[in-house]
């Protein structure tokens, strides 16, 4: 926002501040000044002309040379093309040697066509006060040719640039940021910063307004203040002259106060033509049903039935808070005005402004929160600078309150208050501070005061935020840096939910080593998306739009959204995992939704290629090993994979349950080929999602490596189709020799004319080791024997062959 030096002066004459102290002191505050910019700076070397004589350019029928008097001795000779210049017209000439504002241009003397022209006529475009390009800006007043420039038109005002955050709009106004210096400035002496208008009687003729709020959620305060007789005219020079210089363009007397009024409180207003509201009558409601209205810009939006609307007796006649309508604008024949000024809830405010596409001042002002107090003193002020400037008669004022002020109360302690800001502040500097903030202090003990917050400071509503203002205002550099501090490694103290889990943390670190890609998805996504992996969603009370208007259920669908996007990029092989939350509802709980930790990888495209083999299809035993292979490095036990045969959206054939240390932790499988079509993708990806929470790592004990020879033997076993291959090895585990190393399958063979109908063939590689001593063969024959035994009982397998 564009702060006028000349204007915060105005409001707080009592305050001595240098704009460049202040700039720093606001930055370090909170409110960063962006740009300081000088008028006086920009127009140097600018001076009045005075145009003595005009004549036509030898050579160029479009150019006229002109004689100008710029106070020198001799009068500078210049070509000038604007169709308007004549003599005896005081103009803004632009000498040798100076440069235009916003432009990377000087002028020097240079000759145009045979003449010589010693500077530059100036537009109010040119000189970045106005949007006037068509000719020259002729100057009036009682004007000095070679007398300067910025002081002819008043151009010596200081502008700071300031970025407003959008927890301070108390600060969108002058009378905000007036405040705020004050505070900063001089917190020990409470300055009172405020507009006061007169009072008034109100003129009998005029006809009253009648309000009425049928939304009073949504509208708490209306008032309506009608004007008759009204002279439509210019604005004064220097209401114009501070408008231009805030960014905002002048256009008639009405519109000039209404923004006029919003630049110095900030409190947007808007004024009606009073012959287009039937009965003098507003209505402040809910649109009610979807329909078309045209907004003052000329744009036929459609309305949603719950969008707060202002209205006569009969028709909508604005968009509450937003934009008012084409068909109660003031026109050039309006003699009769009705003004408004209101609060609106800003969350209303802020959905209708963005479902229909509009950013207005007042939206942005209304959505951030006004200062629910200042509606009648801005309606009131607005009315005075009116007819003080065209005119009119003021009626009574229409004041409806549907919802009452009430400023949050709560203690200010002030130990807590030096223990959070890690320094020293005396008891009557955390007093003084609140009351120089205009805080209600309504009680004071030795331990604490009990404050109210001021009504502009709709950000302020309990104790930490008042200790935030403090150290704004005793500033971040006077607390002292520590010498010295202590970081805990310990997470006990911490809530479960909060601490970082390890076997995430392992399996992902597997998952890395395997040439996986560790991501990081969005936790908002669409219905649709939730859906897949679960039919009950968790919705978001007031998303930014659809995409982003329920919580995942599961990470595997972000996880393939991203896995599209790399394929579409030219990626061959794509690895992604990802470790998080999902949102699933749950009635048991207090807020309705219970948050699980997951971690889940999907693998796509080729495999890599490798010196012994060539590239191929990812397929389902690429992820099923690398699952065997993270968990073995997380510490788990060996996890299975039993046959599942529920339902789902998102999961489409070979698809399983995990199992680990006899919990179900997950599933494993092919993601559904109509998901992976949705997002682009036409060859099969394959993905696992595991409960992280579910997942306890087995206790390992350090073991010194054996110094003595393992022994080897393969064995062919043969076994119904329909046992899964993990069944074998948990049964051998189950009762597993103690000179038994490891156990890995390393085949599986199916064909009917060697191992029957039904069957199947399963390579086992059996390794065996003492710590002590060497195995002899007697030792390992009798430990093979045991395991045959083993899986001839459990899964009814016969031995197809063995080799030593």
């Amino acid at each position: 926002m564009i702060i006028s030096a000349q204007w915060i002066r105005e409001l707080l004459p009592a305050v001595s501040w240098n704009p460049a102290d202040v700039a720093q002191q606001l930055t370090f505050a909170g409110l960063e000044v962006e740009h300081i910019t000088d008028q006086a700076a920009r127009l140097q070397g600018f001076v009045v002309g005075y145009v003595t004589d005009k004549q036509p350019h030898p050579k160029a029928d479009k150019l006229s040379v002109c004689t100008v008097d710029v106070g020198r001795d001799t009068a500078a000779t210049i070509v000038c093309g604007a169709p308007n210049v004549a003599a005896g017209q005081f103009v803004p000439v632009a000498l040798p040697g100076c440069r235009l504002p916003d432009a990377d241009f000087t002028i020097a003397e240079r000759p145009l066509r045979g003449v010589t022209s010693q500077g530059m006529i100036c537009s109010q475009a040119e000189l970045g006060l106005g949007d006037d390009a068509d000719g020259i800006w002729i100057l009036s007043g009682d004007l000095v040719a070679g007398s300067s420039l910025a002081d002819a038109l008043a151009q010596t005002d200081i502008l700071l640039d300031v970025a407003i955050t959008p927890n301070r709009a108390d600060a969108l106004s002058h009378l905000g940021v007036a405040r705020e210096i004050a505070l900063l400035t001089d917190y020990a002496t409470p300055h009172t910063v405020d507009v006061m208008p007169q009072a008034y009687e109100a003129d009998p003729t005029v006809a009253n307004v009648k309000v009425a709020i049928e939304a009073a959620e949504l509208c708490h305060r209306f008032l309506a203040l009608p004007i008759d007789g009204l002279t439509i005219q210019p604005s004064p020079e220097w209401m114009q002259r501070r408008l231009r210089a805030c960014g905002l363009r002048p256009r008639n007397v009405i519109v000039d106060v209404t923004n006029y009024v919003m630049l110095e409180l900030g409190q947007p207003l808007h004024a009606y033509d009073a012959r287009t509201v039937a009965q003098r009558t507003f209505v402040v409601r809910q649109a009610g049903a979807v329909a078309p209205f045209t907004t003052l810009d000329g744009t036929v939006r459609t309305l949603a039935a719950d969008m707060l609307m202002i209205c006569d007796a009969h028709q909508p006649l604005g968009v509450a808070g937003v934009m008012g309508g084409k068909n109660s604008e003031v026109a050039p024949d309006t003699v009769d005005v009705i003004l408004e000024s209101a609060w609106f809830l800003p969350s209303s405010i802020r959905r209708t402004a963005k479902v229909l596409d509009i950013q207005s001042d007042a939206s942005y002002r209304f959505e951030r929160g006004v200062d629910p107090n200042i509606a009648k003193t801005a309606v009131l002020r607005a009315a005075e600078l009116l007819v003080t400037i065209a005119g009119g008669r003021r009626g009574a004022l229409t004041d409806v309150v549907a919802c009452e002020y009430q400023a949050p109360t709560f203690a200010v302690r002030f130990d807590r208050t030096r223990r959070i800001l890690g320094t020293h502040v005396e008891n009557q500097t955390i007093v003084r501070i609140c009351k120089a903030m205009h805080c209600n202090v309504l009680e004071e003990t030795p331990e604490s005061i009990v404050v109210q917050p001021p009504s502009w400071r709709v950000d302020i509503s309990s104790e930490i935020d008042i200790i935030e203002e403090i150290m704004r205002v005793v500033g971040l550099d006077a607390i002292p840096a520590p010498s010295h501090t202590s970081v805990p490694t310990q997470g006990a103290s911490l809530p479960a939910a909060l601490r970082v889990n390890k076997v995430s943390s392992k399996l992902m670190q597997g998952l890395v080593s395997q040439g996986y890609y560790d991501c990081c998805t969005t936790s908002q996504t669409s219905p649709h998306m939730a859906q897949l992996s679960c039919d009950a969603l968790v919705e978001v009370a007031n998303p930014l739009g659809v995409d982003g208007s329920a919580m995942r259920t599961s990470l595997l669908p972000g996880l393939v959204k991203a896995a599209a996007w790399n394929l579409r990029h030219g990626a061959t092989e794509v690895r992604l995992a990802e470790t998080g939350r999902v949102f699933l509802p749950d009635a048991t709980s207090a807020l309705g939704v219970v948050e699980e930790r997951r971690i889940a990888f999907v693998a796509c495209g080729s495999t890599a290629t490798q010196w012994q083999s060539a590239s191929r299809v990812v397929d389902f035993y690429d992820v099923a090993g690398t699952l065997e292979s993270i968990c073995d490095h997380a510490g788990l036990p060996r996890p299975t994979v039993a046959v599942d045969d529920v339902a789902s959206a998102l999961w489409g054939s070979n698809v399983g349950t995990v199992v680990v240390d006899s919990k179900v932790v997950g599933r494993i499988g092919q993601i559904h080929p109509g998901v992976a079509s949705e997002f682009g993708i036409d060859l099969p990806i394959y993905g696992v999602e595991l409960a992280a929470d579910l997942l306890t790592p087995v206790v390992t004990r350090y073991q010194a490596p054996s110094a003595y020879p393992t022994v080897e033997r393969d064995l062919a076993i043969v076994l119904p189709s329909q046992i899964a291959a993990g069944a074998v090895l948990q049964a051998v585990e189950n009762t597993r020799p103690d000179i038994l190393s490891a156990i890995h399958i390393f085949d599986v063979f199916t064909d009917e004319r060697y191992v029957g109908a039904g069957k199947k063939s399963l390579g086992l590689r059996l390794t065996f080791l003492r710590s002590d001593r060497t195995l002899v063969d007697q030792e390992v024959d009798a430990a093979v024997s045991h395991i045959l035994s083993v899986v001839e009982r459990s899964c009814g397998a016969t031995l197809r062959g063995s080799i030593s």
